[in-house]
C-alpha cells in the first residue's frame, strides 16, 4: 500500500498477475489496472459522493463496456451494462457494517471497495442468477455468519471475535 494506491502481485499460476488499485479520499476504488501475462484489464469508477455512478472497463485496449448504477436512500438498487438492465439489489433494515456481504465480496474479489451502501444486502439478481443473503448476529449485534444461497449452492462465511 503506497498512499492511495494498492499494488498486489500474485504468482504461482500460469502467469503473474499485477493489480494496481487507486483509492479516493473515501477509500473507494477509482481505478483498477490489472495485468496478467499479455492481458491488460483497466476499470475506472466515477462517484457522486460515495455512490458509484459509472464504471468503464477496457480489456486489452478493446471496446469499452460501461456500467451505470441507480441508488435509493443510500443503497444500490439496480445496474445496467451498456444501457441494458443487468442487476437488481435488495436490502434488509440493518445498517451496513464490517463483514457484510458487499464488503467481504469486494475485498476478496477485487482488493478494495467500490460499492458502499447504507444497509446490508439481502439479495440480488444479475441476469438469471438469483442469490439470497442471510446474516446471523451475536448478542452485541455483530455479524457472525453471512450465508449466500444460489439455487442449491450455499456459501457461508463465519466470523469470530475476541476481546483484548
Amino acid at each position: 500500500y503506497i498512499g492511495s494506491t494498492e499494488i498486489m502481485t500474485t504468482t504461482g499460476g500460469a502467469s503473474t498477475v499485477v493489480d494496481s488499485i487507486t483509492l479516493n479520499s473515501d477509500g473507494l476504488m477509482t481505478s483498477d489496472y490489472e495485468t496478467s501475462g499479455a492481458n491488460t484489464n483497466v476499470t475506472t469508477y466515477t462517484y457522486s459522493g460515495t455512490e458509484l455512478q459509472k464504471s468503464v472497463n477496457v480489456v486489452n485496449g478493446g471496446t469499452p463496456t460501461t456500467s451505470t448504477y441507480t441508488w435509493t436512500n443510500g443503497d444500490l438498487t439496480s445496474s445496467s451494462l451498456n444501457g441494458t438492465s443487468s442487476g437488481t439489489y435488495t436490502y434488509n433494515s440493518k445498517a451496513s457494517e464490517s463483514g457484510d456481504y458487499w464488503q467481504i465480496v469486494q475485498l476478496v474479489n477485487y482488493g478494495a471497495v467500490f460499492v458502499k451502501t447504507t444497509h446490508q444486502l439481502s439479495g440480488y439478481q444479475v441476469g438469471t442468477t438469483v442469490e439470497n443473503i442471510n446474516y446471523t448476529y451475536d448478542n452485541t449485534g455483530k455479524i457472525t455468519t453471512v450465508t449466500g444461497t444460489t439455487g442449491s449452492d450455499v456459501e457461508t462465511i463465519s466470523y469470530q471475535y475476541s476481546c483484548h
